[in-house]
């Protein structure tokens, strides 16, 4: 029998920036609550093989939304989609198996 040792993961650190003013107040509070909000709205292909320990940091400020995860398993960018969430938000983002870029990530 073989046995590993240290980290072994299938999942990867995300972070992007919203543009605040591309979002109404109530998709700000949707996205700070974004796994009770899908959990409630059924939203199985976000959640699926999730728990509340994947949910991702979310710092909402006047001009902009940070969105930061070291376990992507959460589908961030569909839920944003689902909440309306345009294109046009997304400022700047990075992904340690896809690098960084402008406007919505195609990760």
């Amino acid at each position: 029998m073989k046995l590993r040792l240290g980290l072994v993961s299938n999942s990867s650190s995300a972070s992007f920036v919203l543009d605040r003013s591309y979002l109404a107040d109530s998709q700000a509070r949707m996205l700070k609550d974004h796994y009770n909000v899908a959990t409630a709205m059924r939203l199985t292909n976000v959640i699926e093989h999730t728990t509340p320990a994947d949910k991702w940091q979310i710092t909402v400020t006047d001009m902009v939304i940070e969105c930061s995860t070291f376990m992507d398993n959460f589908d961030l960018v569909t839920f944003l989609s689902v909440i309306n969430v345009h294109d046009e938000a997304y400022l700047v983002w990075e992904h340690s198996n896809h690098g960084r870029g402008r406007g919505k990530p195609e990760w």
